[in-house]
């Protein structure tokens, strides 16, 4: 701070004295260094300002078109390549020095051909400049296009010109032969006619793939490009878009495949089922398999019967195929019916099957009345049966619902109660007399010498083959009958 003394000398009176300040204030000076290619403060080419203590000042730097700041001095001290600068509580005297530069942008143009040159290949200018270009075309080549920055540009007798320069640029000049050559890599079990060819650049030259037998052609590509081929009887033709540059022709084909298809029928399966990847050519087999208690009846293919098979092979396959089969019910008639055991109330059939169950019914031979019984075994122990009495039985399987066999017959004779001889001796224990058969002969073994009045024979009708007299131990009774079950 300043000050300043006032002195009074020899005061003879009173005195006022008024005291005015004025605010202490700084330079700030501001120019332009080198051309004028802008302004300070928008239209200022230099600046002297008075700036009061403790004050902000702020400058800006606008560049001309086509020109940009190049540096900012202040007080000595570069800023960098600012556009404004402003000084916060002005304590001293400031200096500003701005220089501007012109904007420099670079164009690089190349061809994708050495023969084919495009000039300049590289060019810096200010921005705003125009840029001319000049495209040499060797013998055998033509311009496709020109692109500039992604766009296409238009030219004039192999010239063009970049106006306005405000961006970097990088420029393409795409030439092409006058001549194509579209090589054809023939496929694996396929050719394509004609083979490599040139032609002129831009032409459409048309084609045919003939795939070898049992193949199909799946796709033709020229290039990266899938070609539309028209197919008849398999031979495919096609006709490529204007060629303009070299190209590859090639195709890829595959085996044929055709379907076979099962329809499966109840009570059986075919496998395996419908198979839709046969290959041309091969052989497939199916096997026939019916339910429990099922045969089969019958097996169809492509519509015509081909009898009860177990199985069937399509052999060198080239087309669809359909294949059914018709199973029907087989429940097996019971074999070897037996009775044994036979007593005067009781005998125990018995019978040769593979059912899950068996329908057994068996009556008095004079008897209308068929007592019915249901066994899950292959014999049956019948009791409370008469003495003497002749029955007539029956056996059929049971292989599930609505599914039976047909009856399998037979028939046996109690045996009688023993009679007692006429002198009133007692009835003698039947279990002591033994009889066997052999061949044609029937052995009667006596043991107890129980008193035996007759012995007679019956088949299994009831018919008499043989009666006579027991008179020693073991009798032997020869036969001259079918082999058969009698009752003695």
């Amino acid at each position: 701070m300043n000050s300043m003394d006032v002195p009074f000398l020899n005061i003879q009176e009173d005195h006022e004295v008024l005291v005015g300040f004025l605010p202490y204030k700084y330079t700030i000076t501001a120019s332009i260094s080198g051309e004028e290619n802008g302004a300070i403060n928008e239209f200022l080419v230099s600046l002297s300002e008075q700036v009061q203590y403790g004050e902000n000042f702020a400058l800006t730097f606008d560049a001309d078109d086509n020109y940009q700041v190049a540096d900012v001095v202040v007080d000595g001290e570069s800023m960098g390549a600012i556009t404004s600068y402003e000084f916060i509580n002005v304590t001293a005297d400031h200096d500003v020095v701005v220089s501007f530069e012109a904007i420099m942008y670079t164009l690089t143009a190349t061809s994708n051909i050495d023969a084919c040159t495009i000039t300049p290949a590289t060019a810096t200018v200010q921005a705003g400049s125009d840029v001319n270009y000049t495209l040499t075309v060797a013998n055998g080549y033509h311009l496709v296009n020109v692109i500039a920055n992604g766009e296409e540009v238009v030219v004039t007798n192999n010239a063009f010109t970049i106006s306005d320069v405000q961006s970097d640029y990088t420029i393409y000049a795409n030439f092409a032969s006058d001549y194509v050559t579209v090589t054809v890599d023939q496929p694996e079990h396929a050719t394509i006619t004609p083979g490599t060819m040139t032609y002129a650049y831009g032409a459409t030259p048309s084609y045919m793939i003939v795939p070898e037998v049992g193949y199909e052609v799946v796709s033709v590509t020229a290039g990266n490009a899938v070609v539309a081929v028209t197919y008849n009887n398999g031979i495919g033709t096609f006709t490529l878009e204007p060629v303009l540059a070299d190209i590859t022709l090639t195709a890829t084909t595959s085996i044929k495949k055709f379907e076979i298809t099962v329809t499966q029928g109840a009570n059986g399966t075919i496998a395996p089922g419908t198979q839709t990847n046969v290959e041309y050519g091969s052989n497939k087999t199916f096997t026939i398999t019916p339910n429990d208690y099922y045969v089969v009846a019958d097996v169809i293919v492509d519509g015509s019967s081909r009898g009860a098979l177990s199985s069937y092979t399509f052999y060198n396959v080239t087309g669809n195929h359909t294949i059914t089969a018709v199973f029907e019910a087989n429940c097996q008639t019971p074999t070897n019916l037996t009775a044994m055991n036979i007593d005067t109330t009781s005998a125990l059939l018995t019978w040769m099957g593979t059912a899950p169950s068996y329908e057994v019914r068996y009556k008095a031979f004079d008897s209308g009345i068929y007592m019915n019984q249901t066994v899950t075994t292959t014999s049956l122990q019948l009791t409370n049966l008469q003495p003497g009495t002749m029955y007539e039985y029956g056996v059929r399987a049971v292989c599930g619902t609505d599914m039976t066999s047909d009856w399998a017959t037979n028939a046996f004779t109690t045996r009688a109660l023993p009679v007692g001889p006429v002198d009133g001796i007692s009835n003698a224990d039947m279990s002591s007399i033994k009889v066997y058969s052999f061949q044609n002969n029937v052995y009667i073994v006596n043991e107890d010498g129980i008193a035996i009045s007759n012995v007679d024979i019956y088949d299994i009708y009831g018919k008499q083959v043989y009666t006579g007299k027991v008179l020693s131990s073991p009798e032997v009774i020869s036969l001259s009958v079918a082999n058969g079950n009698y009752v003695v």
